[in-house]
């Protein structure tokens, strides 16, 4: 069995990746949100359309330094479920310009607790004619092999909207696979998510 400090890292990498999505949830019913597993890999997409067209949301997208001010908001916050928690909160998150990654304190409520951090890359390719962002898992651990998603971009014809598709996936150690019933950790994840795409929803409307 692996270590408990190995296998809470584990817990947190895949909650992690799974919660950094921007889509719609509150009102925003339209989003699709299906987190599934299959063959030792947990996998992610999401599709949803975001308000205004992507050269308006550019700005937002490419400024990584300020997603903190955006993307914490009622973070923790399980919606229409008081006093219920995630598997873990976010306590911080900061973006390292220097390379290029995102760096989150996440604090486990589940399992063995602690307190961890985790580091996920980040790219952009906004120029491109395809415009997408990329995000990788940073450092391997003994349970989470690799990590990665990609966002991609396009305007919705005929509309001032954006379009973007989500895909990430985890192949992890078949302990942690195994672990968690994927019917809990799916409603986690889809709250989670739901919780950023209002975040995002808000903070593209401020800036119209």
């Amino acid at each position: 069995m692996p270590p408990v400090s190995a296998l809470s890292r584990a817990v947190c990498a895949l909650l992690l990746v799974c919660g950094c999505v921007p889509a719609a949830w509150g009102d925003h019913r339209d989003a699709f949100i299906r987190l599934s597993k299959k063959d030792g890999r947990f996998a992610l997409d999401v599709r949803e359309t975001l308000p205004g067209p992507f050269a308006k949301l550019r700005p937002i997208l490419a400024d990584f330094a300020g997603y903190p001010a955006w993307m914490l908001k009622d973070i923790n916050a399980r919606p229409g479920k008081p006093g219920k928690k995630f598997f873990f909160d976010v306590t911080s998150l900061r973006y390292e310009p220097a390379g290029s990654y995102f760096s989150a304190g996440i604090r486990l409520n589940a399992f063995f607790g602690g307190d961890y951090r985790m580091d996920m890359n980040v790219l952009d390719e906004f120029a491109a004619p395809e415009p997408k962002l990329t995000t990788s898992l940073r450092k391997a651990s003994m349970l989470v092999v690799e990590m990665s998603g990609d966002f991609r971009f396009a305007d919705v014809p005929g509309t001032a909207e954006t379009r973007v598709v989500f895909h990430g996936e985890a192949r992890t150690h078949w302990v942690f696979y195994y672990l968690l019933p994927l019917s809990v950790l799916r409603e986690n994840v889809e709250e989670r998510v739901g919780i950023l795409i209002d975040n995002f929803h808000g903070k593209a409307t401020e800036k119209r």
